[in-house]
């Protein structure tokens, strides 16, 4: 398997469980702020490893030496399935009355995500 499933997988699983603690109600604003932010952390490293993986993976193909436009059109186009992906679960999220439910529906999909690797 490639080198970068791992820090992959590991970084998806750790954010599972910030992620599922967002739906505890609490009024400290410390705790929600530590919270976000190793959720966010835990979050955003797999999203910029996938993309700079692919990045670079593409920039070792013969077809792409000395074309800077193939890697940032691919950046450009992983990114945006992210954002596809990001916009239709902000949409589904909207059916949801509460939003404990949606942040379990987030842990699930990230859960998910992880084992799909």
């Amino acid at each position: 398997p490639p080198f970068f499933l791992l820090p992959l997988f590991l970084f998806l699983l750790l954010s599972v469980p910030p992620m599922f603690m967002l739906r505890i109600q609490s009024s400290s604003f410390t705790f929600f702020t530590i919270l976000v932010s190793i959720t966010g952390f835990t979050m955003g490293g797999p999203s910029n490893l996938i993309s700079s993986v692919m990045a670079a993976e593409v920039g070792k193909m013969n077809a792409a030496k000395g074309n800077p436009a193939s890697l940032s059109t691919l950046s450009g186009i992983v990114d945006g399935m992210g954002g596809i992906g990001a916009a239709l679960c902000v949409y589904v999220a909207t059916f949801f009355p509460h939003t404990s439910e949606v942040f379990i529906m987030l842990t699930i999909l990230v859960f998910l995500s992880a084992i799909l690797f």
